[in-house]
């Protein structure tokens, strides 16, 4: 099953996230994919300019976030290594975020690819999405931001989107790039290409 059969399909009328024993049914389960990026660039200080031939980087340079429900070991949680309960007929949402959330270093991802013989999950394919972002409002007078009032701005989300087959092990390949914006001509500038190969456990409970 690809991701777009995926996407074709609808849940009944009367589907609710639940647990079935220790499986767990869910339309999407989002993975978020943390990127240290200071570190990275520390243990990394001449990366790639080549996005054929990324630089890899060490594993304790990202990490994996889920919802805490669809963790079967939670020791995994926040490692390079995820273990999940059985997921059941439910698609993956990869986003990846710098630990600065983008603002002056970010990290975008570019591809997964799966490095094992037997894939557990169907290949990512990349989807942008625009979302109302709650943001703070400033005082017009004072000029301080007021976080208990707020307004939404449209913004374009970008991640990855794949889905699961089976339950098994799977250990991957995610391509991204680093990048920083320049603090003198506001642009965005890329500082190289990288890799970094984390797994996926999905328990069969």
């Amino acid at each position: 099953m690809s991701i777009w059969d995926f996407l074709k399909r609808k849940p009944p009328p009367d589907f609710k996230p639940q647990h079935e024993g220790g499986a767990v049914t869910a339309r999407f389960v989002d993975i978020v994919v943390v990127f240290d990026v200071e570190t990275i660039l520390e243990n990394c200080p001449e990366p790639s300019r080549d996005p054929k031939k990324p630089t890899r980087i060490p594993q304790d340079g990202a990490y994996l976030l889920t919802e805490t429900r669809f963790l079967a070991d939670p020791a995994t949680h926040a490692t390079e290594s995820l273990s999940l309960h059985q997921v059941l007929d439910c698609g993956l949402l990869w986003h990846g975020w710098s630990l600065s959330h983008n603002i002056l270093k970010g990290a975008i991802i570019t591809g997964i690819d799966s490095r094992s013989r037997n894939s557990v999950t169907a290949m990512a394919t990349g989807f942008e999405r625009v979302a109302d972002v709650p943001i703070p409002l400033r005082d017009k007078r004072t000029q301080a931001i007021n976080a208990l009032k707020f307004e939404t701005q449209k913004q374009t989300r970008y991640y990855l989107a794949s889905a699961v087959l089976h339950p098994g092990k799977e250990e991957f390949d995610i391509r991204f790039i680093i990048t920083e914006r320049d603090r003198s001509s506001g642009g965005i500038d890329t500082v190289g290409y990288f890799i970094w190969s984390p797994s996926l456990n999905v328990k069969a409970d």
